[in-house]
């Protein structure tokens, strides 16, 4: 029996999972909360290895330092990957979204 186009499209994941069998975030998890540690790692596109040049890297610290600037969270740690970047963040601020946080570094 074949299922029909519209059942199938409502059977996708909510979130993009880059190959994965299921999402990598956690299910019913406040992704808001203040003064939570955040451990977060972003890949670039397809994991081509675009990190390497240093014109690259140098932006992206840029960019970290700005994000930081703003002070929704402290960037603790970091470490910067030929194809993905690893962060470890603490929320500062009383009103945050780490959400929101990571679609402002991709999006810069």
């Amino acid at each position: 029996m074949r299922r029909s186009s519209r059942r199938h499209a409502e059977e996708k994941p909510q979130y993009r999972t880059f190959g994965r069998a299921r999402s990598t975030r956690l299910a019913r998890f406040d992704y808001s909360s203040p003064h939570q540690a955040y451990y977060v790692t972003v890949c670039s596109a397809e994991r081509r290895r675009l990190l390497t040049a240093q014109k690259v890297a140098r932006e992206i610290v840029a960019v970290l330092r700005a994000l930081e600037g703003r002070g929704a969270y402290r960037i603790l740690a970091w470490c910067l990957m030929p194809d993905h970047l690893h962060l470890l963040l603490l929320a500062t601020a009383d009103t945050c979204d780490l959400r929101q946080w990571v679609r402002d570094l991709k999006s810069l």
